[in-house]
């Protein structure tokens, strides 16, 4: 039987029209498979997670703030349902958790889950750098001392763009291996957004700038050295860096924020003690004008 299948585009629908009939005479086959494409709420849904993603790398929004979503659709006025798909892909992505009816918080990133991320980079980056080191390849060097180059002339505004910048030098030395697979792993670690979050948390803390050619310009030169272990060491041992600098920056964070709970507890004291202090005075004077009183219609 001849099969002509025609797509028809129209507005925000799209359908697959065939001529092969179910055999029973009933619907068409692709009918069971296909469903109406609702193009503007996907896009509203993702610029609804953008300005969410925003608000918490930027830290407007931190861990244990809640996310209510009925509060959100209001205040950026659309409907509930983008809201609540981009909170759910939030979740998915391990950025914030179910907290109390309908609502979510944002997740606190736990040193395990840091070391785990650096430790997934020191096996990937590190076997990428002793693979391209053990060959000839100056081709693949350039494309790395380009990738740095451009990075370097940036100019880094947001943690995203700074995020950004740094990621494609370290792509570039896993795509100069030439091994597809492990380009495949950087870009499961690099592109969960915890990553993104790690970088935010970091770069609010340390002037990561200012080195950035610096010290990207080193490894290079380890991979140029022809000896795999050492591009192996050098690679490593600047991801090691970033993981220090990753958790001193964590636990400043901690401390302001320790800080920061006790001067609220002590202003949130100091206010009760000044009410009760206030109404105190005011019960305790009075008695004396009523007495004053009495005594002067004695007069």
């Amino acid at each position: 039987m001849r099969l002509l299948d025609t797509v028809l585009r129209t507005g925000e629908n799209a359908r697959l029209v065939s001529d092969r009939r179910h055999p029973q005479g009933g619907p068409t086959l692709t009918e069971h498979r296909l469903r109406k494409v609702v193009r503007m709420r996907t896009r509203l849904a993702d610029e609804v997670y953008e300005q969410l993603f925003a608000s918490i790398i930027s830290g407007h929004t931190g861990p244990g703030d809640r996310l209510i979503q009925e509060k959100i659709a209001e205040e950026i006025d659309v409907s509930r349902t983008p809201v609540r798909e981009a909170l759910l892909r939030l979740e998915r992505e391990g950025i914030i958790r179910p907290a109390g009816k309908r609502g979510f918080e944002v997740c606190e990133l736990t040193e395990k889950e840091v070391r785990d991320a650096y430790q997934a980079r020191e096996a990937i980056e590190g076997m990428a750098a002793r693979l391209l080191a053990g060959e000839d390849r100056p081709e693949a060097l350039q494309h790395i001392a380009e990738a740095i180059g451009r990075a370097s002339e940036q100019r880094h505004e947001s943690i995203e763009a700074a995020y950004r910048a740094n990621e494609a030098v370290h792509r570039a030395i896993v795509e100069a291996s030439g091994n597809t697979l492990l380009v495949e792993l950087f870009d499961v670690v690099w592109g969960r957004q915890m990553a993104v979050r790690l970088y935010a948390e970091l770069f609010n803390e340390v002037d990561l700038v200012s080195g950035f050619a610096h010290d990207h310009t080193s490894l290079l030169e380890a991979l140029r050295g022809g000896d795999p272990d050492r591009a192996f060491e050098a690679v490593t041992e600047h991801i090691r860096d970033g993981l220090e600098l990753q958790l001193l920056a964590m636990s400043e964070r901690s401390g302001r924020m320790a800080r920061s709970e006790r001067s609220g507890r002590l202003a949130r004291s100091e206010a009760v003690g000044s009410e009760r202090s206030a109404r105190s005075g005011a019960v305790g004077s009075e008695p004396a004008a009523e007495h004053e009183g009495v005594r002067h219609d004695q007069h």
